[in-house]
């Protein structure tokens, strides 16, 4: 076999080969049975399994260290193929039903909105430093121009939409020859265990043999049918985001696994509900015709019906449908034995909508959210109450935010370093190399703000910050999504005009702020670049 994986041996059949990857991991998972001293029946592992195929009934196994061993997540996750499962019916819940559509969409948009906003600084001890500041400028161009290549702030969104749906996002990011980075994702499907590979490799991560967080290397196959057909690619060109797991386990688990039961039974609730409201909805009225044979109803029926229709069976039912147009302002007449009812409406509809919300409330609390973001009901919302600082879901929201903006400077800083190697910076005729660029420069990752209904609570408690010198001006406009540049601009123009307004020379104003101007030049960082 070569370096990349690839087998050298083309002489063996397509069958063949297959049966022997097939024995080989037979053999690779019994192996490790015996070893963790949890070999038993399969057949029994568990008594009853649902439509799905996830719930796993029965009597739970003794808890022991193997269930966590090489990566695994047992007993939910045992390997390869028990994530395809799950990831196939997440991704079925994400695509085909609304309400985990909308979950998504209030997930992705609260968290990433628009993207993060990155900033290039001198690193705190040499934020005076000559050096520092000149060669954080460039940095900030090699940041801007990669942002702007890989449309950065989709792949935000994305990412955080793979996340919750496959239950981890992978990016990769490629060396270019004009000394660019491109950032591409990686399907969790094409993750895999190599062939004949050691235990360490599981789930397609290699490890560190005595260190399980120390990823070395991915196996990233292009064939699923062959494991043999894979590239091993170097940790440091992979950014791994996991998610409800520990750190110890591989793979991440979906959003849903958890509440994919009561996310589709509300589905299948309404899809019920819409149903038989239509059919309902369908019937005018019913006659009911009193001491008539059936002979004699079906005459009077087909007496009745328009004559200049055409008639056709139903396909289906074999039986011919009868037609009559009312005008508006007809009087039915009626004969003696023939009764009027209403037609039937849903008497029970209540009882099936409190059990919706009842359910709704249950997934909501899965991802901290107020009811009215699952269900669309604002009745019973206080929007004062559930988007303020440090109800649930916005700290829920801070968290994920905090998560993602770590992996998100991963890949940024992967970028700087491509460019580090390929000469991209220099001060003055000295090259400075990737180490001596983490040294002196920093990148500053900012989140958007996750809404807060209480604006004016909230402005009172920034202008308060800002009074204390606890926070900067800069960060009260970043906050507010405002371009810090174009505010200072703006902000000087108005000033002008209200002085030439007053009879005052403007020109007196840049004279008496010598500092401001001073300031800004020697910090061209002011800007913050959106994403």
């Amino acid at each position: 076999m070569s370096n990349n994986g690839h087998a050298t041996n083309g002489r063996q059949s397509l069958e063949e080969i297959r049966e022997q990857i097939e024995y080989h991991r037979a053999l690779a998972e019994l192996q490790q049975l015996q070893e963790s001293g949890t070999w038993f029946d399969q057949t029994r592992r568990w008594q009853d399994i649902d439509p799905w195929g996830w719930q796993k009934l029965g009597p739970w196994l003794p808890y022991d260290r193997s269930r966590h061993t090489d990566g695994q997540n047992a007993p939910w996750v045992w390997n390869e193929t028990d994530l395809d499962r799950i990831r196939g019916f997440a991704n079925d819940l994400a695509t085909e039903n609304h309400i985990a559509i909308g979950i998504l969409e209030h997930l992705v948009n609260y968290t990433i909105s628009t993207g993060f906003e990155y900033q290039a600084v001198p690193e705190k001890r040499y934020e005076s430093d000559a050096v520092a500041v000149e060669l954080a400028e460039q940095v900030q161009e090699v940041v801007d121009e990669f942002l702007d290549l890989n449309a950065f702030g989709e792949r935000e969104r994305e990412a955080c939409y793979r996340r919750s749906v496959d239950g981890e996002a992978l990016l990769r990011s490629f060396r270019q020859h004009d000394h660019t980075t491109l950032t591409r994702f990686v399907e969790c499907e094409q993750l895999r265990q190599p062939l004949g590979s050691p235990h360490n490799y599981r789930f397609g991560i290699e490890t560190h043999p005595k260190d399980i967080e120390l990823a070395l290397n991915y196996a990233i196959t292009y064939d699923p049918t062959d494991p043999s057909d894979y590239e091993e690619v170097p940790a440091d060109e992979v950014t791994h985001i996991k998610a409800n797991v520990r750190s110890t386990v591989k793979r991440g688990l979906s959003d849903f696994y958890c509440s994919r039961e009561a996310i589709d039974g509300v589905h299948k609730l309404l899809k019920g509900m819409m149903i038989g409201g239509g059919i309902q909805a369908s019937i005018a009225w019913i006659e009911q015709f009193e001491g008539s044979p059936q002979a004699a109803v079906a005459a009077n029926a087909a007496s009745q019906r328009d004559t200049g229709r055409t008639y056709f069976s139903d396909p289906v039912t074999g039986k011919t449908a009868n037609w009559k147009r009312f005008e508006p302002g007809t009087i039915p007449k009626i004969g003696a034995g023939r009764t009027y009812i209403p037609a039937p409406l849903a008497s029970n509809t209540t009882q099936h909508i409190s059990i919706v919300q009842a359910c709704l409330r249950a997934v909501g609390n899965r991802w901290g959210m107020p009811e009215y973001l699952v269900s669309g009901d604002a009745s019973n919302a206080n929007y004062s109450s559930t988007l303020v600082s440090g109800a649930p879901f916005v700290r829920a929201v801070e968290c994920r935010q905090a998560m993602f903006r770590r992996y998100f400077l991963r890949v940024i800083w992967i970028a700087i370093g491509n460019a580090a190697d390929a000469g991209r910076f220099y001060v003055g005729s000295r090259r400075i190399t990737k180490d001596e660029v983490q040294h002196y420069c920093d990148v500053n990752a900012t989140p958007p703000q996750v809404p807060i209904s209480d604006k004016t609570a909230e402005a009172q408690v920034d202008s308060q910050d800002i009074q204390a010198g606890v926070m900067s001006k800069q960060e009260r406009r970043r906050r507010r999504g405002l371009d810090n540049d174009q505010m200072k601009r703006e902000i000087a123009e108005e000033q002008a005009e209200e002085q030439q307004g007053q009879g005052q020379d403007p020109n007196i104003k840049r004279q008496a702020a010598p500092v401001e101007e001073a300031a800004k030049g020697a910090n061209p960082f002011l800007r913050v670049r959106r994403a």
